[in-house]
């Protein structure tokens, strides 16, 4: 090869190379924007799941209580007379949509069990009932809150409601012969609707398992919100878990509970 091939050769090289490193560059730059429109994109469409993590992601103990917890014992309730409840009255603001809403307590509550289902939301895009309600369990406790009990002769069935926007966890029967009555399994199950107090305690909830058991403790409340229409929205809890109870307003078997503590095996949230 002679003296001027070998620099033709030489200059031609130089040529693909610069070539090939301007179109890596080029295709670098391209990849690295697609890299960031996905980013963005992604962020868009689980805004609402990241803002979730981020607020509630976190939860902290405030001791811990090795005592077993017992499943076996009816839940504590005492219910407070009108003049109580008026004088317990107090604002809450929803902890995703930041709604202003009336509490009303109704009763001390206290309740142990075995979490046969858990539900909760992420978006503020849901009714009242939701929008304030953050978490639904369904538990049970009694005989029902054995889980090789419950799963033998019951299961748990989710539905939304399509009135409130709310969860609605409904315990039914397997079987047509059972070995308890009607009457004790229905009040031995409950779904509550969880108000929490606090990130916390929300945070706390959201590490709920199925079959795990719980201590709840709070009160059960009515709430009541006005929207910027001026429409009233009333909730009310009932507090009595016997479908033929006369008081047919707070009768049945879901609760509306401003939970303040909780304890989910041994660590108590607060």
């Amino acid at each position: 090869m002679s003296l001027d091939e070998k620099k033709e050769y030489n200059y031609t090289i130089k040529v693909i190379d610069k070539k090939l490193e301007e179109d890596l560059i080029r295709n670098s730059k391209h990849i690295r924007k697609l890299i960031l429109i996905l980013i963005f994109v992604l962020l868009v469409v689980f805004k609402a799941h990241i803002m979730y993590w981020l607020k509630f992601g976190f939860a902290f103990y405030s001791k811990v209580d090795n005592t077993p917890i017992s499943v076996m014992e009816e839940p504590v309730q005492d219910v407070y007379t009108n003049e109580e409840s008026a004088k317990k009255i107090f604002w809450y603001r929803t902890l995703i949509s930041g709604n202003n809403i009336t509490i009303k307590p109704v009763a001390y509550y206290k309740i142990a069990g075995l979490i046969v289902s858990a539900s909760g939301i992420f978006s503020s895009e849901t009714e009242l009932s939701d929008g304030a309600a953050l978490y639904d369990v369904a538990i049970s406790w009694g005989k029902l809150g054995n889980k090789n009990f419950y799963t033998k002769y019951f299961e748990c069935t989710k539905l939304k409601d399509e009135q409130t926007g709310g969860n609605v966890l409904l315990t039914t029967a397997k079987v047509k012969t059972l070995p308890v009555t009607p009457e004790y399994a229905m009040s031995h199950w409950s779904n509550i609707h969880i108000v929490p107090a606090n990130n916390n305690i929300m945070g706390a909830l959201i590490r709920i398992k199925t079959w795990d058991k719980i201590i709840l403790e709070g009160m059960l409340v009515d709430m009541e919100y006005v929207d910027a229409q001026g429409h009233r929205y009333s909730y009310y809890t009932n507090t009595v878990r016997d479908e033929n109870d006369a008081d047919d307003d707070r009768n049945g078997n879901y609760q509306i509970m401003f939970v303040t503590r909780v304890r989910l095996g041994d660590k108590v949230y607060k």
